[in-house]
Formats: structure tokens, C-alpha cells, sequence
């Protein structure tokens, strides 16, 4: 409420508030300014991570949070992790996940290029294949295979989004760099006003 601002400013200016119909004086300010209470309208909350590296204990939260998780990039290799891809294997298992994966195709020449275009591979490409690999294995010994699916770009890629019910992780391949030292920008829910 308009108070605390005072109060605020006051500390700082080292004066006292004065004792006023605070509730009164901010209901009056908000219908002159014509402001509406509440979240401002086309607002998310959101933050910016300074890599993906550092926004990972938030995605494993929102990992086992979450029913619904799209993903699309290059390698995934948030899944590398075997924590991080038990979760998602047990829930998946256990009907509590549905998933639509979308990884790089190696066999691609525009995925093969920007692989070329990084400067080192911290992890090799083996992990990325052994990934694919399993996801369709998974895949195919569900119980229920609509709950995973897993698809293949040939696209030259240029940015990685996950996406856990209504978080979002998105982060840029930065030409000859790799994703995972690029910021990471996050962002939770959406504003009620948009359609889907």
C-alpha cells in the first residue's frame, strides 16, 4: 500500500510518517491514476539465470512439479543427469508425465554443422545418441506410448525451451558456444488475458 512507500521514503530521508487513512488515501490515488489491483496485465513472473548451468536445480523443481513437459534442443542434456532423467523416467512410468521430446537428428547436416561450430563438446556425443536411443526404447515399452514422444529436427539449431505445465526455460546456442554458458531466461504462468 501507499504507506509502506512512505515509510519507506521517510527512512530514508530520516522523517516520520504521519499518522493518516492510509487505506483511504491509496483506494483514492488508484481510482484518480485509474491503477487496477492485482498482477499488471501481460506480466508473467519471470528472472534470467547467467547459464542454463545455473538454472538447474529450478528446472529439477519444476521437473517434479510438473505432468506435462515439452523439450526441444540440440542434445537435452539436462536429461544426461541420472537423477534428473530417473525422475523422468519413473513418472513417465508411473502415468504421472506426459512428454514431447524433440532432439537434434546427428544424421542431420545442419545439426552435424553447428556440433562443428562449437568449441568443445563437454560431454561426448555418445551420451546425446545413447539419449535418443533409450527415450525410444521408453518409448516403445510404456504401458501407455502416447504419454512420451519423441521426435527428431534437422534444423540448424539456435536455441533449446523447456517447458515444465506453465514454466519455461529458453536459452540461445550463441554462435561457438556452447548453450549451456548462454543466459537462461525463465518465466512462470501466463497473463490471464491471452488466449491460448
Amino acid at each position: 500500500d501507499i504507506r509502506k512507500l512512505f515509510t519507506v521514503i521517510g527512512d530514508a530521508a530520516n522523517l516520520r510518517t504521519p499518522p493518516r487513512d492510509w487505506e483511504s488515501i491509496s483506494r483514492n490515488l488508484q481510482q484518480v491514476c485509474g491503477l487496477r489491483l492485482g498482477k499488471p496485465q501481460y506480466s508473467s513472473s519471470g528472472w534470467i539465470f547467467p547459464s542454463s548451468q545455473k538454472a538447474r536445480d529450478v528446472m529439477i523443481e519444476a521437473l517434479f512439479r510438473c505432468s506435462e513437459t515439452r523439450m526441444c534442443g540440440t542434445g537435452l542434456n539436462f536429461l544426461w543427469d541420472p537423477v534428473y532423467f530417473r525422475e523422468f523416467e519413473n513418472k513417465i512410468r508411473n502415468g504421472r508425465l506426459t512428454a514431447k521430446i524433440c532432439l537434434g537428428n546427428r544424421n542431420s547436416p545442419l545439426v552435424h554443422q553447428r556440433i562443428n561450430d562449437e568449441p568443445q563438446l563437454h560431454t561426448s556425443v555418445t551420451s546425446w545418441l545413447d539419449l535418443i536411443d533409450y527415450l525410444v526404447k521408453l518409448q516403445k515399452n510404456l504401458a501407455e506410448p502416447d504419454r512420451l514422444q519423441v521426435r527428431l529436427f534437422n534444423h540448424y539449431p539456435t536455441y533449446a525451451i523447456l517447458i515444465f505445465d506453465d514454466e519455461y526455460f529458453f536459452y540461445p546456442y550463441t554462435y561457438q558456444e556452447l548453450g549451456n554458458f548462454s543466459p537462461c531466461l525463465y518465466w512462470k504462468g501466463k497473463d490471464e488475458s491471452a488466449s491460448d
